[in-house]
């Protein structure tokens, strides 16, 4: 049987091995690194994806949903540009594991999910890692009201076609917006890029370039499927 000083030893050394890959990816930002390195993704990703959870790969999780690669949720992340004090609104929970980098690069997250059984999981793994400054809820995304406050930061998991009209009014002057565009398309797959949208004190809105990406349509309505 192998010593658990051994696995201690293993499980450093693939943590460091996975934030290396990071930096070599082109993520720079240290506090996002830190952040990547404390959430073990072991803890998101479906048993039988277990052996890959170190892996720069997007999984597969229920309700037909994809948790992102390492290196897109770092680079999201980034782009948010958190100091530690924002009010984050997160839109597509998923497994929660963004969710959890925001958490320790944010003042709070307010997460979204439509689907029943990843919210119930997503909030059953956030309390099983003591993250006490993230809520996740069980909702229509696209029919979110002026009572969920506003945020300085807003995170979409999601293609958006035109302007994003209906998070506009939550969020604050001078907040910063992630979402995908479908830029173009070649043969049957669509050309995608995030892209960063920030408003000034003016109201004024501005689009910045983030990367490529591969994320479906935002879907209205909150599905009962379990």
């Amino acid at each position: 049987m192998q010593d658990s000083s051994e696995d201690h030893g293993s499980e450093r050394e693939a943590t460091a091995q996975f934030v290396l890959n990071l930096r070599g990816r082109g993520i720079g930002d240290l506090d996002v690194l830190r952040a990547m390195e404390s959430i073990a993704r072991r803890h998101f990703v479906p048993h039988h994806y277990r052996d890959l959870a170190n892996r720069d790969l997007a999984i597969p999780i229920s309700c037909g949903q994809t948790m992102p690669a390492p290196w897109l949720a770092a680079r999201m992340a980034e782009a948010l540009d958190l100091t530690g004090r924002e009010r984050v609104l997160e839109i597509g929970t998923g497994s929660g594991y963004v969710t959890a980098i925001l958490a320790r690069l944010a003042g709070h997250v307010v997460s979204i999910e439509r689907y029943q059984s990843l919210t119930l999981a997503a909030q059953a793994r956030l309390a099983h890692l003591h993250i006490a400054n993230a809520e996740v809820h069980w909702a229509d995304g696209l029919a979110l009201t002026g009572a969920t406050g506003s945020f300085d930061r807003v995170i979409i998991h999601a293609v958006i076609v035109g302007a994003p009209s209906a998070f506009l009014p939550l969020m604050k002057q001078g907040g910063r917006m992630m979402f995908a565009r479908n830029i173009a398309s070649h043969g049957l797959q669509p050309w995608q890029r995030l892209v960063a949208l920030s408003r000034n004190g003016a109201g004024e809105t501005e689009e910045l370039d983030i990367c490529g990406c591969h994320l479906t349509a935002l879907t209205p309505g909150k599905s009962a499927e379990l």
